[in-house]
């Protein structure tokens, strides 16, 4: 979607098609990021590359065992729900301590475009509630976006787990105690509800070497480590979008223009060079969590007043999450709300955006039918 500079016409807004999948910049002699999904990709893109080392890249790039996850899917899949595969280089992996029986495997893939990073997720059950808390302490996550909903929630395998507490006095205890989610505050929203959280770790923090060394030395009263202290995190559940419903687009964009602004608020409070990424959770990972990636990142274009392209954005996921848009209604309501979030941005007005959206309603009906 682009605005014209000096354009006048504002009864027309247009998606032009853009010629390349990513705006990142390719340095000299190297490959991009893909190589495309068909051997004519290959040769075209290994043609126009003289680095030898660069060639070699792309050919392990197309070739590599490694490059979809499948044992680790398979030995950890949850029985009652479809089997996604992963990038290998892609998933989020956890650490485990030699005295310890936990699982490095979580069903969740970082999503990262420019400088944006998100990690995309299942819903959490009973059994892999500790690996999704495990997941948000080690990358020091402080932005969760809960897309599912709230009938979605039981304890039932194909259920999502109560994974946060709803209740100032119930907190969520996982790993025997090991992590503690305690609520200090909640919001209603038309459409969601934000949830001000702590996460406390009781895990011993790592020892350095250093300190090893010291054992002769007087040793004075433990004290709790910095990294071990409770951490703030903000969750925010849409819970409005049913998968096979049309939702209120006049809620759900919105909804998208809130957690960017709550994204920007997180990283102006941070003080170091490190931005956790922001968790995404859906029910299986997929289509409405996915359309969220897709639209925070247009969110963002918009306010910079840069061009933006939603197909372009969905392939790019595609390539890192398989099977992102597995919903064809998921994927028009992406659209619909695309043309509301540019509303938002000024690039149409108000009136022009809802009467798109309703076009494209009245069409996916059709089409569905």
């Amino acid at each position: 979607m682009s605005r014209s500079a000096g354009s006048t016409n504002k009864n027309k807004l247009n998606l032009p098609r853009k010629r390349s999948l990513s705006s990142t910049s390719v340095s000299k002699g190297l490959p991009p990021p893909e190589v495309g999904e068909k051997a004519s990709d290959f040769v075209a893109a290994a043609s126009k590359t003289n680095n030898p080392k660069a060639r070699a890249a792309q050919f392990d790039q197309v070739v590599q065992f490694s490059r979809i996850t499948f044992d680790a899917v398979i030995t950890n899949r949850e029985r009652s729900r479809s089997m996604i595969p992963i990038h290998e280089k892609k998933r989020v992996k956890l650490p485990i301590k030699k005295q310890d029986k936990d699982n490095e495997f979580i069903h969740a893939t970082y999503a990262a475009f420019n400088r944006e990073d998100y990690i995309l997720t299942q819903s959490p059950t009973k059994d892999t509630i500790g690996e999704f808390w495990r997941m948000i302490w080690q990358d020091g996550c402080k932005l969760i976006i809960c897309m599912i909903e709230t009938s979605a929630f039981g304890d039932d395998e194909d259920k999502c787990f109560q994974y946060f507490p709803t209740s100032e006095s119930t907190p969520v205890t996982c790993l025997d105690g090991r992590f503690t989610v305690k609520l200090v505050k909640k919001w209603e929203n038309k459409g969601f509800a934000t949830y001000d959280l702590t996460l406390a770790c009781a895990d011993e923090p790592e020892v350095k070497e250093e300190t090893k060394s010291k054992s002769n030395a007087k040793t004075a009263e433990p004290t709790q480590d910095d990294d071990n202290k409770p951490r703030a995190i903000t969750l925010m559940h849409y819970y409005e979008w049913k998968e096979n419903e049309w939702p209120d687009i006049e809620r759900l964009a919105p909804f998208v223009h809130t957690v960017s602004n709550k994204e920007v608020h997180i990283i102006k409070k941070i003080t170091d060079d490190y931005v956790p990424p922001v968790v995404l959770q859906g029910h299986l990972g997929l289509n409405r969590s996915c359309a969220i990636w897709v639209l925070l990142i247009l969110m963002k274009q918009v306010d910079r007043k840069d061009c933006f392209d939603v197909e372009a954005l969905a392939k790019h996921l595609v390539r890192l999450r398989p099977g992102a848009f597995t919903h064809e209604l998921c994927f028009f309501v992406m659209i619909a709300t695309a043309f509301r979030i540019a509303a938002l941005g000024g690039w149409s007005t108000t009136e022009e955006a809802k009467e798109r959206v309703k076009e494209l309603k009245s069409a996916v009906k059709q089409y569905i039918k």
